[in-house]
């Protein structure tokens, strides 16, 4: 098929990309990236422009990645002309985020920052986007040094947070984060070892009635954090980075989630026998798809019809740095 853009006469007989229903340039529209929307599907006719501007559907997943490099770019011609553009991912080696920023902040829902990072410079970022980016609801940024955690609580529609290299934590305060950002479904702290044991708890047990996605160290987690995470019924991904120090107790907590999907319990170390004594115990999985449990080294192979049995949608097993796939998941 060609297009014509709406601008040449075919004959009866013959058929253009024109002659497509909306409904059909959406579906090939979802295969296309977002470069193919930014710099040519809106400038191609004023009939996909239109389908672009109304369905908001189509761009809920397209991320524009700014690199270094891209400093010659107009953002703010970018935004204006793609007005459904609402994520953002900016790859600063340099850590000078600040003028891109400038010329999006009014389109901004989600955005992530991934490059160095020094603390002066991120916390002039996050006091921007709190000043402009009332709408913003999914944040990630590299924290290294970075100390006024209690900034993020003022992000009240945040639903999604993720810090990376959060070392030091000495000014984080997750119960004013669960205080102030209402909305908060997914935090994602993979180096968290900082946090107090109180905050965490407090954390999870007042987010509980929501809470999606965990991501936290393994340090910091107590019994009673467990009991409250197994209460957590749209708790979806579970990731403990190092889970050195969860016990058997714990385990047979989290096991029971009713909406788990995905779980990750590095450098695991409770013994083969509890564990399979534990995991038999426990109700079936229904919803789990993937288990994660890297660096467990008593595990055996011969665990896996037991897991199998309990969970009926597992496709994957990752154990001792391998890649397993049950045989029903091939």
């Amino acid at each position: 098929m060609e297009h014509t853009g709406n601008n040449n006469v075919s004959s009866p007989s013959e058929k253009t990309i024109d002659d497509l229903p909306a409904e059909i340039l959406q579906e090939i529209f979802s295969y296309c990236s977002i470069t193919d929307y930014v710099d040519s599907f809106v400038f191609v006719c004023k009939r996909w422009k239109q389908i672009l501007d109304e369905d908001v559907l189509l761009w809920k997943d397209k991320w524009f990645v700014w690199k270094d490099e891209d400093e010659n770019i107009d953002m703010r011609q970018i935004t204006t002309n793609c007005p459904n553009l609402k994520s953002f991912k900016l790859l600063a080696r340099s850590g000078l985020y600040l003028p891109v920023l400038e010329s999006i902040h009014q389109n901004v829902h989600k955005l992530e920052l991934q490059g160095p990072c020094a603390e002066r410079s991120i916390r002039s970022v996050v006091q921007f986007l709190m000043d402009n980016c009332p709408q913003l609801e999914h944040l990630r940024f590299s924290c290294v040094g970075f100390e006024n955690y209690n900034l993020l609580s003022r992000f009240e529609k945040l639903k999604v947070l993720i810090l990376d290299d959060c070392y030091n934590f000495r000014g984080c305060n997750l119960r004013a984060v669960a205080d102030g950002c209402k909305g908060l479904s997914s935090i994602s702290v993979p180096n968290s070892r900082g946090m107090l044991d109180s905050d965490v708890a407090y954390f999870i047990k007042s987010k509980k009635t929501f809470l999606e996605v965990l991501e936290l160290d393994g340090f910091g987690l107590t019994e009673s954090a467990f009991d409250d995470i197994s209460e957590c019924l749209r708790l979806y991904k579970l990731s403990i980075n190092d889970a050195r120090t969860m016990t058997v107790g714990m385990l047979g907590a989290i096991i029971n989630v009713p909406s788990l999907k995905f779980l990750r319990m590095r450098r695991f170390s409770v013994n083969l026998k509890d564990f399979v004594t534990v995991w038999r115990k426990g109700g079936p999985c229904n919803n789990l798809i993937e288990l994660d449990l890297e660096f467990y080294y008593y595990f055996n192979p011969s665990m896996i019809s037991d897991i199998m049995e309990r969970c009926p949608k597992i496709k994957r097993i990752i154990y001792k740095g391998e890649n397993h796939v049950p045989l029903h998941a091939r």
